[in-house]
């Protein structure tokens, strides 16, 4: 989840940007900025290039470079500044801090946050860096972009195994759920509840049925279209909604799909009764 930058957040990355030394012309892809353990840097490093891998299977070069500071309190902050994403992140300790219960599961959090959260929050400022370089927001939850292509493509960087766990939530999504002209046209639950965005302070992810179903329902998209016309199909479906911002996506067309809506919507079935069949048989 991106959002705006607070003062305090503007300094730090002022800070991160002159720590990392990006104003040469040697500028790392990934930078890691902060007084920090050396394995709170070397887990955001490898966060920060599985994001920028699977950035780059969805859309190709560039890719933007990433600057993270990490900083000793709960929460994150994301932004965009030129053409680079930028993060402030917790650390270890920080995470440890916030959460409460038995040492076991407080390790298996915080290993989730830096296995799926972190590179899923990478990805959605690579998302903005790479098309909204200039900073151009939506009045409602993310990038100018449809509410799902910010979520699905956040949600391609998790890890295999996070991605392929959405994809079966979404398998077994009742039918009205699954329906692919309602997720084209689809807002995220925080456009209508900005409580939501409490999460990035460290708030407990809420009960939220629209929430927890918003997410499996985007990622399918994603997969759907990258499957269907790989690459060259993820970039014009971009291209498109760069030039018409605020209409549904619209999908027929597109490099290896077919022409018409109605096609469109009977192939996506075919696609998700072939996934059904994949994990059944898996």
């Amino acid at each position: 989840m991106s959002s705006s930058i607070a003062p305090r957040i503007a300094a730090l990355f002022l800070a991160a940007l002159a720590a990392s030394g990006a104003t040469g012309a040697a500028e790392p892809a990934c930078a890691v900025v902060g007084d920090v353990a050396e394995n709170d840097r070397l887990r955001a490093l490898d966060a920060c290039a599985a994001a920028r891998e699977r950035f780059t299977e969805l859309f190709g070069a560039p890719v933007p470079e990433v600057v993270i500071y990490l900083e000793d309190r709960s929460g994150y902050r994301t932004g965009v500044r030129g053409d680079r994403a930028i993060l402030v992140w917790p650390t270890t300790r920080a995470m440890a801090d916030r959460l409460g219960g038995p040492r076991e599961a407080v390790a298996a959090r915080i290993a989730e946050q830096w296995r799926d959260v972190l590179p899923h929050e990478i990805a959605h400022v690579l998302l903005a860096a790479r098309f909204f370089p200039d900073g151009a927001r939506s009045p409602g939850y993310g990038t100018p972009f449809p509410d799902w292509f910010d979520e699905g493509v956040a949600i391609w960087a998790e890890s295999p195994a996070q991605r392929a766990k959405r994809l079966a939530q979404a398998r077994a999504l009742p039918e009205e759920l699954r329906a692919l002209s309602e997720i084209l046209d689809s807002a995220h639950p925080a456009a209508r509840d900005a409580s939501i965005l409490e999460i990035r302070d460290g708030a407990a992810i809420p009960d939220d049925e629209a929430l927890w179903t918003y997410y499996p329902r985007s990622i399918a998209v994603v997969a759907f279209v990258f499957e269907t016309g790989g690459q060259e199909a993820m970039r014009e479906l971009a291209e498109r909604m760069l030039a018409a911002p605020g209409a549904p996506a619209r999908l027929e067309g597109l490099p290896g799909f077919p022409a018409t809506a109605g096609e469109v919507e009977a192939l996506w079935e075919v696609w998700l009764r072939r996934r059904r069949s994949d994990a059944r048989g898996a």
